[in-house]
């Protein structure tokens, strides 16, 4: 069963989150005079359009012959010369070709966002001749060939991205010398070799650089510290490597740190204490390890929003991420954390999420989470938790969705309480541990549970015909518990049901005809009982158990 995670569209560093920003960056005034004139303008639109061999939503309709291109969809001219095109805003047009050399004729241009279209081919040079550009998106398109040296001619530039694309090569190191860059980002591509660091003195204006999502290697500079505006920096799924260098905890302004799935060694530095602004530090499944420093706490406990150390092998408890005043999403699986489960999670009132499978954690669940107002996710299987699933959590101080707390050694009745969160309750996942009693009838008000799961257990009694309340359910699993008796026909008119695991039980009687098309195996071994497709015909099984 998928256990949630942050969702990628949340995070700073990726292409659509950045392009919601680009306006920022564009200029009201132009400086320059040019020896270009407006009818120059309209020649090198048209060839433009001749070149695109695909505008499926006629984006380009409106571009006919005419003594400007001002009244062009997506183009604007807005600049200090009248008549004369300053910006080409074609964002999501899906149009397809090639982008033509002329457009380096296009002199007064100031922005040029062509995201979320499948241009293809080579970047042109001509590019280059655009030296009043202080915008240029690319993002989100089938662009190849190399990052070239022709952006170091764009002294104006203020945003670059060209994520998303087919392009290779390395980082060109001259792209940091450009005074007024602010942003840059070439996640999402194939991109090589090392960063640039030798250049990272010249970026001081810098303040998001995502090369996320390449084939990069090597370590991280030292240098990193010298690009001191740094608000965002995204390194996740490359392959670098070596220690972090504690330079990193010398950027005061950063943010957003996600260097998620490298290859890095030994711990996080304790100068992370000094990144008195970060709100994201996102080091999952990149090699880390050890305890994590105190000192860190003590010092970003009253910024720190959402933090990711997943798939490492950190070691210590748990507790002290309980002081993240401030925090919405925790997550700490897959480690080597041992020790219980701190109380005052619950006391964190932002708190949506906490999840700390596959650990080493043990005592039991406590009832104060129940307190936090906005904890949404409670994520616990593959721990080694004792004691009883208190009867607090009854969603009375906040809006329950997932409960997993499956492969523990978790005891007792299932508490009557949960069914008061009916209206947000859409997981549960109990499974393998050493519950008893039966199946509270009560949760079949739980009319949103998506997947519904309580294998492996020790529950007895009947299934409760109640549980065909679960109008949402696709996945029910109560498999290998002692359970008796016949299938309710009504789970039968479960219409979204898309798994069914009632195997290792005690059950006899018919099988709701509606579940027909389920594999045997949802039903065997055990259940000597159950007769119907797909199991043997009913009249046929009650002769089989007579001659037994």
């Amino acid at each position: 069963m998928a256990r949630p995670r942050a969702p990628l569209s949340a995070i700073p560093g990726l292409c659509g989150v950045i392009f919601c920003a680009l306006a920022v960056f564009l200029p009201t005034t132009s400086a320059a005079t040019s020896a270009g004139t407006p009818a120059a303008d309209v020649a090198v639109l048209l060839a433009f359009k001749a070149a695109v061999t695909n505008d499926s939503l006629g984006v380009l309709d409106t571009w006919t012959a005419g003594p400007t291109a001002c009244a062009f969809s997506g183009v604007s001219c807005a600049g200090s010369e009248p008549d004369r095109v300053s910006a080409i805003i074609l964002s999501q047009g899906f149009l397809e070709g090639q982008l033509i050399s002329d457009i380096g004729k296009l002199d007064q241009l100031e922005a040029l966002e062509l995201d979320g279209n499948q241009f293809s081919g080579d970047i042109p040079d001509e590019i280059s001749q655009l030296t009043k550009l202080s915008v240029l998106s690319f993002a989100q398109n089938q662009f190849t060939g190399q990052i070239k040296e022709i952006f170091s001619t764009l002294i104006g530039l203020h945003s670059l991205s060209l994520c998303s694309n087919l392009l290779t090569g390395s980082l060109p190191s001259q792209i940091f010398k450009l005074p007024d860059l602010e942003l840059i980002d070439v996640s999402n591509n194939q991109l090589t070799g090392g960063l640039p660091g030798n250049a990272f003195r010249f970026a001081t204006a810098l303040t998001s650089l995502s090369v996320g999502v390449n084939s990069m290697s090597g370590q991280i500079p030292k240098t990193i510290s010298a690009m001191s505006s740094l608000v965002s920096l995204d390194l996740r799924a490359n392959a670098f490597s070596g220690a972090l260098p504690s330079a990193l905890g010398h950027l005061p302004h950063l943010e957003y740190l996600d260097i998620t799935v490298n290859s890095f060694t030994g711990g996080i530095p304790s100068s992370f204490a000094n990144l008195d602004s970060i709100q994201a530090l996102i080091m999952a499944n990149c090699g880390l390890s050890g305890h994590i420093p105190s000192v860190i706490f003590n010092r970003i406990s009253d910024t720190l929003q959402v933090i990711d150390v997943g798939i490492n092998a950190f070691t210590g408890s748990i507790s002290k991420f309980a002081t993240l005043t401030q925090a919405i999403y925790i997550e700490l699986s897959d480690n080597e954390f041992t020790g219980g489960i701190s109380g005052a999670f619950g006391s964190l009132p932002n708190l949506q999420q906490i999840g700390a499978s596959n650990n080493q954690l043990t005592g039991g669940l406590p009832s104060a989470l129940a307190n936090a107002p906005s904890l949404g996710n409670i994520i616990f299987d593959g721990n080694r938790l004792t004691g009883k699933l208190s009867s607090a959590f009854n969603c009375a101080k906040q809006g329950l969705m997932s409960l997993y707390l499956a492969n523990n050694q978790l005891s007792g009745a299932i508490p009557s309480s949960l069914a008061n969160c009916k209206a947000t309750f859409y997981q549960l996942d109990l499974s393998n541990n050493s519950f008893s009693g039966r199946i509270p009838p009560a949760l079949g008000s739980l009319a949103e549970v998506r997947n519904f799961s309580l294998a492996r257990n020790n529950f007895s009694g009947s299934i409760p015909a109640a549980l065909a309340g679960m109008k949402s359910m696709e996945v029910l699993d109560l498999s290998f518990n002692q359970l008796e008796g016949s299938i309710p026909a009504a789970l039968g008119t479960l219409e979204g049901l898309q798994e069914v695991h009632l195997q290792g039980n005690g059950l006899s009687g018919p099988v709701p005809t509606q579940w027909a098309a389920f594999p045997e195996a949802s039903f065997t071994p055990g259940n000597a009982g159950l007769c119907g497709a797909p199991l043997a015909a009913c009249a046929v099984a009650r002769r089989l158990l007579a001659l037994a």
